[in-house]
């Protein structure tokens, strides 16, 4: 009798196939390795990032996450804690800092793709200096506080010692 209750099938007796469990893993991985080969190419035009060998640009390409912002969202908020680097991927960002009377805030800079968002606020240890909002579907890749310390911090230092490199970097909007 089609239509009773009895005659469906009951889904729990279904299985995962071990070995389906397993080519799905594979392809995750796979994507992930991809993801992580096209940033390399990313990576290596970033200004400060040049001098790495290529094991390091897959170390960080590993870190980071893909994250999208819709127009009009805030990446990150003056004042607020600097715990989250980003790299534009595609998209454009305006950058916002306090006008002259204070109470506004003003448009002073527009990012594009491969331009930075935080990563002088986290290397001095300071709040975000100004508020970053997408333009347009916007996305970046980004990275934590955390990763940020073990992995782009000991970059940063080492560009001291390259005091033209340093300066652009120490004196950018962001």
């Amino acid at each position: 009798m089609a239509g009773k209750d009895t005659d469906r099938i009951d889904s729990s007796e279904f299985y995962i196939n071990p070995d389906l469990k397993k080519h799905q893993e594979f392809l995750v991985d796979d994507v992930e390795r991809q993801k992580s080969a096209e940033l390399v190419s990313d990576l290596k035009l970033i200004k400060i990032l040049q001098h790495l060998d290529d094991k390091k640009y897959l170390d960080l390409a590993d870190h980071f996450q893909i994250v999208k912002f819709q127009p009009g969202q805030h990446i990150v908020q003056i004042g607020r804690i600097a715990d989250r680097f980003f790299i534009l991927w595609s998209g454009t960002a305006g950058v916002f800092k306090p006008g002259k009377n204070g109470q506004t805030l003003d448009q002073v800079s527009t990012l594009n793709r491969l331009d930075c968002v935080g990563a002088v606020d986290m290397f001095f240890n300071r709040r975000y200096s100004a508020t970053v909002t997408a333009d347009i579907l916007l996305s970046c890749i980004e990275m934590n506080i955390d990763m940020f310390n073990i992995l782009i911090r000991p970059i940063l230092e080492d560009l001291q010692s390259k005091p033209e490199e340093y300066n652009a970097f120490k004196n950018s909007d962001i």
